[in-house]
């Protein structure tokens, strides 16, 4: 069974303590300046969340932690209001909160680990999984 190395706590309370040294308090991590302000700040850029949502299904581990661990399925619309509401704090919101809601993120992944039942893509049936894995978070 293949072993992936996996986003560690430190390694990621490294990587917002960073961000927080460079954040400004009240714009956030970006600011009105940035491109993802810029970018992000219009509405047509939700047109573009179904077809982000199917290219992630398209990593097996993702697949099938959301088919063991999302309420995605039973609350479509819940779901998808509760990831842009996080989306749209962390890219817009101050920075303790886009801290707050990474942190929330980073737990809430914590908890999901499974095993791929069946041979999917270059993975054998029975590879352990993890949302922590580097190959499935930086899909």
């Amino acid at each position: 069974m293949a072993k992936f190395d996996r986003v560690r706590t430190a390694d990621m309370e490294t990587h917002l303590d960073e961000l927080f040294e460079k954040a400004h308090p009240t714009d956030g991590l970006f600011g009105p300046r940035s491109m993802i302000w810029r970018v992000g700040r219009e509405a047509a850029i939700l047109l573009g969340g179904g077809r982000a949502a199917l290219l992630q299904l398209a990593h097996p581990f993702i697949a099938h932690a959301v088919d063991d661990h999302s309420a995605v399925l039973r609350d479509i619309q819940g779901r998808f209001q509760r990831t842009m509401s996080s989306m749209f704090a962390m890219t817009f919101g101050d920075r303790a909160e886009a801290m707050r809601l990474a942190r929330q993120v980073y737990s809430i992944h914590k908890t999901i680990v499974g095993v791929v039942p069946v041979e999917s893509g270059a993975h054998s049936a029975g590879v352990r999984y993890s949302a922590l894995d580097r190959p499935a978070m930086f899909w």
